[in-house]
């Protein structure tokens, strides 16, 4: 049985560990989020990375994808009904959620090609049946 190719190989590597906070200079950096980054999670779960922005599409597929920075993935897409490409950046429950719809949409595929192969042959089967029975088939038809 063939296996889909996982979205996480193409990665370049996994990013680093984030940094834990320090003094540096007598500067605190805080652990907690900034605004932006929080905004930016909300966004990132009230819309799936297989969502297409410009045409609502729910099919958007990855063309590749490369670490940005520690947690945050660089993730190249692109929507096959409308033919936008964009590159967003996402964090890694995110991408992995995008590579476990990818994968079952890619089993959905293969179950329906599987289906229709096996629909064919059989039409295929009883043709050829149909026509020994009937003897339409001459030495001459091969």
């Amino acid at each position: 049985m063939l296996k889909a190719p996982r979205l996480a190989p193409k990665f370049a590597s996994e990013p680093p560990e984030p940094e834990r906070p320090h003094l540096s200079d007598n500067t605190f950096t805080s652990p907690l989020p900034t605004f932006e980054t929080a905004l930016r999670r909300v966004r990132e779960r009230a819309q799936p990375l297989w969502h297409c922005d410009r045409c609502d599409s729910g099919l958007v597929q990855a063309v590749g994808a490369d670490a940005a920075r520690p947690g945050r993935w660089r993730v190249r897409r692109r929507c096959p009904e409308c033919g936008r490409h964009d590159v967003v950046e996402a964090g890694t429950l995110a991408v992995d959620a995008f590579d476990d719809e990818l994968l079952a949409g890619h089993e959905d595929l293969l179950a329906a090609y599987r289906r229709i192969s096996g629909l064919t042959m059989r039409e295929d089967a009883e043709r050829i049946v149909t026509a020994l029975r009937a003897d339409a088939i001459q030495p001459f038809d091969f």
